[in-house]
């Protein structure tokens, strides 16, 4: 009997690990070194934007965004004949094992109270969206798709700026910590005479993941998908990539700004003018001015 409600137990443990988690795959990758060179690859920039496309300004899924790569959830017709096959095979697992039918009840009354936990996620998730949605109408005074084509081209003067060591392009669009870690990485290709070259960009698609307000500022979650040709060179020798084997990194950008006027610097109280501070030079993402890029990472590459 203990072994019965052993495998009973970690069979319905299978079942609730396998449909409710999911694990994203991270590679490190281009400016900021946020490239893996074992395919062949770095970053770069080119304002091109060729194929470049945008369509509705709103998804039904679970994203809000546009491109010309599909974004694709699951059909519930999907879910519901992977659940069947589960369970099917659940059962035959069940009956080798010689269950009974009182096991079969404990069975279903476990199902049960997982499909009642799922339904209430499910409700509570529609909940969210509903907030989510207003924080973007409430920040996003653009069409969607105007908002994520200028986040775009904020990630190609990125960059740029990197590829071509303009340490001022940075600061003007990257927060100080973001901008002081791109900093030090530049100095180290400086210090061994490398380049990363980066060209050929080709927009996919983007959309917004996530939005929220924190602490007078309000962040917005990005998924841009781009490709590109990606690599290092030193004294006009490819080191690490390939010249002409374009990649395409699937990334997240983080972008914040303040939902407050602020008119004197928070690290040391100097005036602000145009997004910085006079004296220290810290770049202050103030209200009503562009967005600042926080943190940018890439979940995958190929």
């Amino acid at each position: 009997m203990k072994n019965k409600h052993f495998i009973l137990i970690m069979t319905i443990g299978i079942l609730l690990i396998g449909l409710s988690t999911y694990k994203s795959i991270e590679v490190k990758a281009d400016s900021g070194f946020d490239t893996s060179y074992s395919s062949g690859g770095s970053s770069s920039s080119s304002h091109s934007s060729s194929g470049f496309s945008s369509s509705s300004s709103y998804s039904s899924s679970s994203y809000w965004g546009s491109s010309n790569y599909e974004r694709r959830d699951p059909e519930s017709w999907e879910i519901i004949s992977a659940l069947i096959v589960l369970i099917v095979g659940i059962i035959i697992v069940f009956k080798k094992a010689g269950f009974k039918k009182e096991d079969f009840i404990k069975l279903k009354e476990a199902s049960e109270k997982y499909a009642e936990e799922y339904k209430n996620a499910q409700k509570y998730a529609g909940e969210q969206r509903k907030e989510k949605q207003k924080l973007i109408e409430k920040h996003i005074k653009t069409d969607i798709n105007v908002f994520l084509n200028d986040r775009y081209l904020d990630y190609l003067k990125v960059q740029e700026d990197w590829m071509n060591f303009n340490y001022e392009g940075l600061r003007e669009i990257l927060t100080d910590e973001l901008y002081n870690q791109y900093k030090m990485q530049l100095e180290t290709l400086k210090e061994k005479n490398q380049k990363n070259v980066m060209k050929r960009f080709k927009y996919i698609g983007s959309y917004i993941l996530d939005i929220y307000e924190e602490s007078e500022r309000v962040v917005i979650i990005v998924e841009l998908i781009v490709s590109f040709v990606d690599y290092i060179e030193q004294n006009g020798k490819v080191v690490r990539g390939k010249r002409f084997k374009k990649i395409t990194h699937d990334y997240l950008l983080h972008f914040i700004k303040n939902t407050k006027t602020i008119d004197k610097c928070p690290n040391c109280g100097a005036k602000i003018e145009d997004n910085k501070c006079k004296y220290c030079g810290s770049i202050i993402p103030t209200a009503n001015n562009k967005w600042l890029l926080s943190k940018k990472k890439s979940l995958k590459q190929k």
